[in-house]
């Protein structure tokens, strides 16, 4: 049975030269983004020869600094920066009308950051001489063109993607049936905005599922049994208070 890593060190953020912290002088009494209330009570009050800040036990990830170019100024860039990643991953197997409807509008009209997103049609070999005039009109028609990929095993596929992707989590959509578009957005804002911790989401059936979590439980190599990972990561997350239903 495969098992998590011991927890690793908390990763603080130090905000004395982030351009949001607003200071009063020397003494720095809050952030333009409000995250030193947000992330209450893990906070430490600090200083040294120069000033008195706050320090963040854990990682803010709209830390900016001036060295980098950054200024006060930057809100919106650094929130599309900062949004979260998705591998948007579609189970080709059985496609039809409908699904073909779903997968199209979700590629052409899902209103996130482009470069934020993998979207992924995947389908065994077996499935290849049922559905491939479906891919191919997805293909054509999408504004911005999707991977496809052909495999022997879906599953297996899913495994090895997930070893090595640079997006923070993935949806695996097979029931062609929840708003994955709306899910995208509401989970960005609980990272982003709530500054809650992602392991598992559960948004109205579509599960979203932080890839760290797969990356660790598999950190050897890559997953021969999806599903059963899916089943521990779920486990873990509900053991530590962080799957949320939506």
């Amino acid at each position: 049975m495969k098992s998590f890593p011991k927890d690793r060190p908390r990763i603080r953020t130090n905000c004395k030269e982030c351009v949001f912290a607003i200071y009063d002088g020397k003494t720095q009494v809050g952030c333009t983004h409000n995250r030193i209330e947000k992330f209450k009570p893990n906070i430490i009050e600090a200083y040294d020869d120069d000033k008195e800040f706050y320090v963040i036990n854990n990682l803010c990830n709209f830390y900016r600094n001036a060295e980098r170019g950054y200024s006060v100024d930057d809100v919106d860039l650094v929130k599309s920066e900062s949004a979260i990643s998705y591998d948007i991953i579609f189970d080709c197997n059985e496609l039809d009308d409908k699904k073909v409807g779903y997968i199209l509008d979700f590629i052409n009209n899902n209103g996130y950051n482009k470069e934020k997103i993998n979207i992924i049609l995947v389908h065994s070999n077996s499935a290849y001489p049922t559905v491939k005039h479906f891919i191919t009109d997805i293909y054509k028609q999408s504004k911005n063109k999707p991977i496809v990929s052909i495999c022997d095993d879906v599953k297996i596929y899913l495994g090895e993607l997930l070893f090595k992707t640079n997006k923070a989590c993935h949806a695996f959509v097979s029931n062609f049936t929840t708003d994955i578009k709306d899910a995208m957005i509401s989970i960005n804002n609980y990272v982003n905005e709530d500054v809650d911790t992602l392991m598992v989401i559960d948004f109205k059936g579509a599960l979203f599922v932080s890839n760290s979590s797969f990356k660790q439980l598999n950190k050897l190599e890559p997953s021969s049994s999806y599903d059963e990972d899916i089943e521990t990561i779920i486990k873990r997350a509900k053991i530590l208070e962080l799957f949320k239903i939506v």
